[in-house]
């Protein structure tokens, strides 16, 4: 079953505390929920979390990018095979800065669609009919200790002893220092520093976080400022020039700990430059931010073929929707290093959804055998939410 109609949604969740890093204070989360809808009235629901500083885009970027694509990928489709056809040779052809967030939401909500009309998880349908239980990393903002230490406790109440924590923008150690403090002995961490530094400055803050016993260091070099499209997004991918990944393999190789793709991955394009260079040794791979489950697929494959790790990563405050299709794909995607996601329970203010997994003492998460996601909107809290609605028809 293909969808008849698409729903797209702007959404804003309010958070109950801020999460900084370098780039960014989040006092909220704004995402693109897409809601894919058959004849019979079944729903599906796709999700992305657009930020300009990681694939240049925006929500309205992104809504007009579905408005592109669902005629090119739904409009005379006889099947999800020929959908997701349509997708890979979408991928493979498309000229210009790639609309991630759009395809994310859009293709996300067809898989839950139809993962639902088969009567299947949706991990079943991506490739795995069986689970082992997910644990997660928790994630470490920026900011004062006022703001910074409720977080860690809050960790520490729950027991997860794993954590990305950011760096960068003057910070290098000082909130690892104090994490390492409340947290003791057992937690581990990579850390972040979301493209600050500059080579020099990386090699050596590097040196300073290898020697306190951080594992790896995820985007050290600073990028410059992209120019907005006609569409209204920012071509990331212009300012991931060669040099930037030149660069990038100059610190891999005076790096004492491995480095991690993160805003140098938004793309099969900047993936192929990161082997092309061996620019990293880690992959962030967020859905949201590599355009979906079928991009995300084939940077594992490409990672598993050339040496490369992965990790399964996620935006900020995203909703369960997004978050619970990123614990299926890791479901199915095993061998990642670590997987991240579900901050909504910590941060959001209120909630559009029921039905989501629960996460037990350490972030240990099981996934449950419903149709698709598992997962249902609430409407009434869905349209509190809701800045911007509109309707697609393929």
């Amino acid at each position: 079953m293909l969808p008849s109609t698409l729903e797209v949604r702007k959404v804003s969740i309010p958070f109950w505390m801020s999460y900084g890093h370098a780039k960014a204070m989040h006092h909220d989360v704004s995402a693109l929920l897409c809601i894919a809808r058959g004849e019979d009235g079944l729903e599906g629901y796709g999700e992305a979390v657009p930020r300009s500083y990681v694939t240049g885009e925006t929500c309205e970027s992104a809504m007009t990018a579905i408005e592109r694509l669902a005629p090119e990928l739904l409009s005379g489709a006889a099947d999800f095979a020929q959908f997701r056809e349509r997708v890979r040779a979408l991928t493979d052809g498309w000229r210009g800065p790639f609309p991630s967030c759009g395809l994310c939401a859009l293709e996300g909500a067809v898989w839950d669609l139809v993962a639902r009309a088969r009567g299947v998880a949706l991990h079943a349908l991506i490739g795995k009919s069986s689970l082992e239980p997910l644990r997660y990393t928790g994630s470490i903002g920026i900011g004062s200790k006022r703001k910074v230490v409720p977080q860690i406790l809050l960790y520490k109440a729950i027991g997860i002893s794993r954590f990305k924590i950011k760096v960068g923008a003057g910070r290098s150690v000082g909130g690892l220092r104090l994490a390492r403090r409340l947290l003791g002995k057992r937690a581990t961490f990579f850390a972040d520093a979301n493209a600050t530094w500059n080579r020099e400055q990386a090699v050596r803050h590097i040196e300073e976080l290898s020697r306190m016993g951080v594992w790896a260091i995820e985007e050290p070099l600073l990028a410059s400022e992209p120019r907005k499209s006609a569409m209204g997004q920012l071509d990331r991918e212009a300012v991931l020039t060669d040099q930037h990944y030149r660069d990038c393999a100059w610190i891999r190789e005076r790096s004492p700990i491995p480095l991690i793709a993160d805003e140098s991955l938004i793309s099969m394009r900047s993936l192929e430059a990161i082997i092309s260079y061996s620019a990293f040794d880690i992959l962030n791979v967020r859905l949201s931010k590599v355009g979906g489950i079928d991009n995300a697929t084939r940077m594992v494959q490409l990672a598993n073929e050339h040496g490369l790790r992965f990790y399964i990563g996620a935006m900020v405050g995203e909703s369960p929707v997004l978050a619970t299709m990123g614990s299926h794909f890791a479901a199915v995607h095993t061998d990642h290093l670590a997987v991240q996601g579900h901050s909504h329970k910590i941060l959001h203010r209120g909630s559009m959804t029921r039905g989501e997994p629960r996460m037990r003492r350490g972030g240990v998460l099981e996934l449950r055998p419903e149709p698709g996601l598992g997962i249902e909107l609430i409407p009434q809290a869905l349209d509190a939410f809701t800045e911007h609605r509109s309707v697609v028809r393929p």
